[in-house]
């Protein structure tokens, strides 16, 4: 399975919400196949949780455009991840490790519009309102 870097955010502060119902179902069904111990390459083009979002045009987002291409660029240069599978869990110790201040996260998500329905991102947010 092939997984876009910025997805790794996104399958984290997953609530069940997406583009179209389809879209939601099969984000689901991904984010359990990893739970299950099914492992995935990290990309920087669209994989297959994009294979059913209505905003894909072959491997292009017509919803953000590049935007998601600096996300992932973001993403991988801070894992630094080699060529190969990885489970699940590996993937989020890392961006736990290599992501744990507010900026380092508003980097990647801050043009995002699933803000308020993300709990990856709201943590972060409660982070740094604690940490004010």
């Amino acid at each position: 399975m092939r997984i876009r870097a910025h997805h790794l955010f996104c399958m984290r502060g997953f609530q069940g919400k997406g583009y179209s119902p389809r879209f939601v179902q099969h984000m689901a069904a991904v984010i359990t196949r990893l739970a299950r111990g099914e492992h995935c390459t990290v990309v920087a083009v669209a994989d297959d949780i994009c294979a059913v979002c209505p905003h894909r045009t072959n491997d292009a987002c017509t919803l953000y455009g590049d935007t998601v291409e600096r996300m992932d660029a973001i993403i991988l240069d801070a894992l630094r991840l080699r060529q190969r599978a990885y489970a699940i869990g590996e993937l989020y110790d890392a961006v736990d490790h290599a992501f744990t201040s507010w900026e380092s996260i508003e980097a990647v998500c801050g043009d995002c519009r699933w803000h308020g329905d993300c709990t990856f991102y709201q943590a972060y947010e409660k982070k740094k309102e604690r940490d004010r």
